[in-house]
């Protein structure tokens, strides 16, 4: 194996709302959800972190769907 490594990319609110289409998100939901129902995604459960020191939470969340290149987390 080798040792690349990739940068952490940092995106802000901005950078965010820069780069996505809300009705290409709104499709690309949907087109997940049919997959999922469909048993061509997977979806392990949820990790929860309390953070009490902070008054908070962290939820993980990850997804993939087969034959893509690519998952979410």
């Amino acid at each position: 194996m080798g040792t690349e490594t990739t940068p952490v990319r940092i995106l802000r609110h901005g950078d965010i709302m820069a780069a996505l289409n809300m009705a290409a998100c709104i499709d690309a939901m949907e087109a997940a959800f049919t997959a999922y129902a469909s048993g061509l995604a997977e979806l392990p459960v949820v990790i929860q972190l309390d953070v009490p020191e902070r008054g908070g939470e962290i939820h993980v969340k990850a997804g993939h769907l087969h034959g893509e290149g690519s998952y979410a987390v």
